[in-house]
């Protein structure tokens, strides 16, 4: 069981990565300071994709975090 959860650990990180990826340049863009100071820079278009790309990133990383509370009351059964 502790093996599979270190596993799905890792499908998890590897799915972030993937996702920052894949969204690495309305990332870079997000990041610039005009940008963030103002996010009407960015189309309608762009905003969803943010929009989505944080709610992607928010269900893995708790997901991550069940994953590793698991790991750690699992990890106590050997």
């Amino acid at each position: 069981m502790v093996g599979s959860l270190r596993k799905a650990q890792v499908n998890l990180l590897q799915r972030i990565q993937h996702e920052r990826n894949k969204y690495r340049m309305l990332i870079t863009k997000t990041e610039r300071s005009d940008v963030a100071a103002n996010l009407g820079l960015l189309s309608p278009m762009e905003r969803a994709q943010l929009q989505a790309l944080t709610a992607v990133l928010e269900r893995l990383e708790y997901q991550i975090i069940r994953v590793a509370s698991e790991h750690l009351i699992f990890s106590g059964f050997k």
